[in-house]
């Protein structure tokens, strides 16, 4: 779960995680506590993007939905930090080009339509593989 915070950074500034959320900016400590219980609730609702360090030592990506739970993460570690950076950017710019075209996505599944080991494209639970 996030923790929200009140800090210094110029301005005082309403924290999630230890880093600054832009646009909000108050000339008092006591100005950016009133507005916690406002942005925590409407971060709540918003999916975050988590970059974390595993017991390994190596960085991952994790996606987390309003209400806590882990919805996609990498399957991989990686040593650097700019490379966990560069592979959800990736994603990132998978999904938004997905979002740009309405949403469609081919998704691939067993199909008891078909005599073979693989998989099926299946367009609203109908297989459409010739």
């Amino acid at each position: 779960m996030s923790v929200y915070t009140v800090e210094k950074w110029g301005s005082w500034m309403v924290c999630v995680d230890g880093r600054p959320i832009q646009g909000i900016c108050c000339a008092t400590k006591e100005e950016a506590e009133a507005l916690v219980p406002r942005v925590k609730a409407r971060y709540m609702e918003l999916p975050a993007v988590k970059l974390y360090k595993d017991k390994a030592g190596e960085y991952r990506w994790r996606l987390v939905a309003g209400n806590g739970q882990i919805v996609a993460d990498s399957s991989e570690g990686y040593t650097r930090l700019d490379d966990v950076e560069r592979a959800w950017g990736t994603v990132r710019e998978i999904f938004e080009g997905w979002a740009s075209q309405g949403g469609v996505m081919h998704v691939f599944m067993p199909c008891q339509a078909h005599q073979h080991d693989g998989f099926c494209k299946v367009d609203q639970g109908n297989c459409v593989t010739p």
